[in-house]
């Protein structure tokens, strides 16, 4: 067998150019003109790279702006995020680690199995997180969340999803706790979400969100502000 010389590709999720057109996109600068007037390139390297990408990109044709314009697949996002922290889906059904900070926090306590890369991409909870936080970059860049590939990311959001759990005051907790009881997707995903920071390496938080509470959980519509309303009234 002949040996490989020379350096071995880098990963998608590793390429700082790649990941941030992925961030660019999730932005609202989702063409290619656009992208490479911000990189300050020409638009051809970037349409190399955005056909790099487009397992995670829809396109859509424009014919009268005369252009191609460019969404995110969540689903896929999530998937990856998934493949991840857990590449060889090998920890259903087992606790990854003791997760002492967040012991107290009895809900997370029910035994489940480990929900499958399937369901987790299509669970609408986790795809509207990730897209809160990938959106959430460029307004975070001057705080101190200086965040340059997927892999840095990736590693940061469990730690980011935890502080805001542990923010929860204890009303917030009942709303919680009574809408995993109720919707087994939601159920599904704070236990991923939990499995994943016991999985994670801890990045510092600093600046990593301007509201680190609830609200920004909230706010993904993870937790309806009807839902919120209705149980804070309660």
């Amino acid at each position: 067998m002949k040996k490989k010389f020379g350096r071995s590709p880098i990963k998608m999720i590793e390429s700082p150019s790649l990941s941030q057109i992925l961030f660019l996109i999730a932005n609202g600068k989702n063409y290619a003109q656009k992208i490479a007037e911000i990189k300050g390139i020409k638009p051809s390297p970037v349409i190399r790279q955005l056909n790099k990408l487009k397992k995670f990109l829809n396109s859509k044709n424009e014919p009268l702006l005369n252009k191609t314009i460019y969404s995110i697949r969540w689903d896929k996002i999530a998937e990856e995020f998934y493949l991840f922290h857990f590449p060889e889906k090998c920890k259903r059904g087992t606790t990854a680690l003791n997760l002492n900070e967040i012991e107290n926090k009895k809900w997370f306590e029910d035994p489940m199995s480990f929900p499958s890369a399937e369901k987790m991409k299509d669970n609408l909870y986790l795809q509207n997180f990730l897209k809160a936080i990938f959106e959430s970059i460029d307004d975070n860049k001057d705080d101190g969340f200086n965040i340059d590939t997927l892999k840095e990311l990736f590693s940061a959001i469990p730690n980011i999803f935890i502080s805001i759990i542990l923010s929860a005051d204890e009303k917030e907790e009942k709303i919680l706790s009574d809408k995993k009881d109720k919707d087994i997707n939601f159920k599904n995903f704070l236990y991923f979400m939990t499995q994943s920071y016991a999985t994670s390496y801890k990045m510092p938080l600093q600046g990593a969100i301007k509201d680190g509470t609830l609200k920004f959980l909230l706010n993904l519509n993870i937790i309806s502000n009807e839902d919120k309303e209705k149980d804070l009234k309660a």
